[in-house]
Formats: structure tokens, C-alpha cells, sequence
């Protein structure tokens, strides 16, 4: 009888375990499907935003743009989303020559690595921002970009193209410059300025003998010969 109790206990126990084993998967299945829908809704909201971003940026409205981006500051999964042409916001910017805006863009994602690689990375032309940055001819925004070490300056394009051969090509001068000016950095220069020495004081013979190496008395010597040839030779051109 107690054997057959025991069996009783165990069977139970064992419909107990797997009862919460169940409920544990239901569980932990509306847990993932409710983060996929979160995320589904958050990727939503990330595009429209964007969205809102680029008509901004269509119709060159710089600062509306900034007010946009500033509202959803700290979602970085915005600003490294890509359109289907694989652009992201700081391609557009760079683009349309907006600095303020992509300097906005760097700024958010300065202290994440990750987020700032995947900023920088190419377009469905093999374009980076720096390409696009060249081709619109705005030196400031390269130079910016050129700075930031996630910036690979020597990636071709599509074309066989870096962004200063790019920027060379449409005849942008600015922007070439600044790009060869991060290729080639001009190696600082250190000036040392001595302060000027005290003057010594000198005895007061000694001053008037220097003083003297430039006087009158250092001038060559003329004879009383030589004055009246002087005198003769005046009145004869006088007289003539």
C-alpha cells in the first residue's frame, strides 16, 4: 500500500514538473514574441522618424532637421539605419553639405564604437560619407570626417574612385585640400623665441670708443691739398 502511495506521489509530482515546464515555454514564448513585436514597432517608429528627418532635409531645412534628430536623441539604431539605397542619416547629410547636421549625427555617436563604424559604412555605390561629403564640395564636413578614425580616407567607389580623387574630379578645391591636408599632415612647426639680453653696461670710455669706430673721426682723411683741387676745379665749372 505504501509502495503503490509512493508510485501516487512520484506520478504526481512528475504531471507537477511538467505542468510548470509549460508554463515556463508559454511563457518564455510571449516573452520572445512580445520583444519581436516591440522591436518590430521600435524599427517602425526608427524609419518614420527617419523619414521625417530626410523631408526635412529635402526642402533644406537644416534646423528643423536638428529638432527632429534632437527628439530622438539616444536611439542609435536610428541613425545607422539605411534606406534602400544603404544610406544612412550622416550620408544624407554629407550630401545635401548640412554640417551642422552631421556634426549632430558624430556627436550621438561618439562614445558607442560600434554605432560610429556602422555610420561610416558604404552605400550601394560603395560610397562613404566622406565620398559623398567630396562630391557635394563642402571642405568643412570633410575635414570633420576626416578626423574621426572609424573614416577610412583611402576607400574607392563603385568607380575606382577615393573621395579626393572624387573631390579632385568635380573640381572642388576645398574639399580636395582638406582631404590631402588629413592624408598629409604638415608637421608642426616650433618657433623658439629668445627674450631679448639685457644690455651690458659699459664704462663710459669704452661706450665713446665704440661710438667712436662710427664717428666723424673714422671717416678717410682729406689733405689741404686736396680741398683747394676741390675749391680750383668749382670755380672753374663757375666760370665756364
Amino acid at each position: 500500500m505504501r509502495a503503490i502511495q509512493e508510485s501516487v506521489e512520484k506520478s504526481r509530482q512528475a504531471a507537477l514538473e511538467r505542468t510548470q515546464l509549460r508554463l515556463q515555454h508559454e511563457s518564455a514564448e510571449k516573452e520572445a514574441r512580445r520583444r519581436e513585436e516591440a522591436a518590430r514597432l521600435q524599427k517602425e517608429r526608427c524609419f518614420q522618424s527617419r523619414r521625417d528627418l530626410i523631408k526635412a532635409m529635402d526642402v533644406a531645412r537644416e534646423e528643423d532637421a536638428l529638432v527632429f534628430l534632437e527628439q530622438m536623441r539616444g536611439n542609435l539604431d536610428m541613425l545607422v539605419a539605411t534606406d534602400e539605397y544603404g544610406s544612412t542619416l550622416l550620408h544624407e547629410a554629407c550630401s545635401r553639405g548640412m554640417r551642422k547636421l552631421a556634426l549632430a549625427v558624430l556627436e550621438q555617436t561618439k562614445d558607442d564604437q560600434e554605432h560610429a563604424r556602422l555610420l561610416f559604412q558604404r552605400d550601394y555605390r560603395d560610397q562613404t560619407p566622406l565620398h559623398r561629403a567630396a562630391a557635394a564640395g563642402n571642405g568643412e564636413i570633410c575635414l570633420e570626417l576626416c578626423k574621426r578614425k572609424e573614416c577610412r580616407i583611402g576607400l574607392k567607389d563603385r568607380d575606382g574612385r577615393t573621395a579626393l580623387q572624387v573631390a579632385k574630379h568635380w573640381g572642388f578645391s576645398a574639399a580636395a585640400d582638406a582631404i590631402f591636408r588629413a592624408i598629409n599632415p604638415l608637421p608642426e612647426l616650433q618657433m623658439q623665441v629668445k627674450p631679448p639680453e639685457p644690455e651690458e653696461e659699459h664704462a663710459p670710455e669704452e661706450t665713446q670708443a665704440k661710438r667712436g669706430m662710427w664717428g666723424p673721426e673714422r671717416l678717410p682723411s682729406i689733405s689741404m691739398s686736396d680741398h683747394l683741387f676741390c675749391l680750383f676745379s668749382c670755380l672753374r665749372v663757375s666760370q665756364a
